[in-house]
């Protein structure tokens, strides 16, 4: 059986190239941010979370942009974002009336989001910059599903450098 742990990036030797490709793409990639799942019942979401599966929470309030409540947590080595819709009518509420509790988008953490949109358009990925610090590609040319980028800092982040 092969070990499963000589296979992650940073054991190869070819990891200090890499590092030095993604730092310097378009994207301007920092790091993942986070997941989030969208939920019909954000306080159920959160007990679930932090009370049976020991997530630390790390915030909370309402995300105008998406139009839900939310309350990040860290769950191991990530970070999780459980978020509520507001309006039922909103990409998040339609979301979740379809499919219920469920991975709806992830976020990456972002340098420079004026290189970011540029890159993707010239991929033909549409975006939209939702606010100064936000932008989210077109769910039709992402596969179904909201990939968003940002500049924005996490209060309280644990992998925030």
């Amino acid at each position: 059986m092969p070990d499963r742990h000589a296979q992650r990036p940073r054991d190869l030797e070819t990891w200090s190239s890499q590092v030095k490709m993604w730092r310097s793409h378009p994207l301007t990639i920092e790091r993942f941010s986070y997941v989030t799942l969208g939920v019909r019942d954000l306080e159920s979401a959160v007990s679930t979370y932090v009370d049976v599966m020991e997530a630390v929470p790390v915030q909370q309030g309402i995300d105008d942009a998406l139009r839900a409540r939310f309350q990040t947590v860290q769950l191991g080595d990530c970070l999780l974002q459980l978020a509520q819709p507001l309006e039922e009518h909103s990409d998040l509420g339609r979301h979740v009336a379809k499919w219920g509790n469920m991975i709806c988008s992830l976020r990456f953490k972002v340098t420079d989001l004026d290189s970011v949109e540029s890159w993707l358009k010239r991929k033909n990925i549409r975006t939209e910059r939702l606010r100064e610090d936000l932008v989210v590609t077109d769910v039709e040319d992402s596969y179904g599903a909201p990939i968003f980028f940002t500049t924005e800092e996490i209060p309280g982040d644990p992998f925030a450098s």
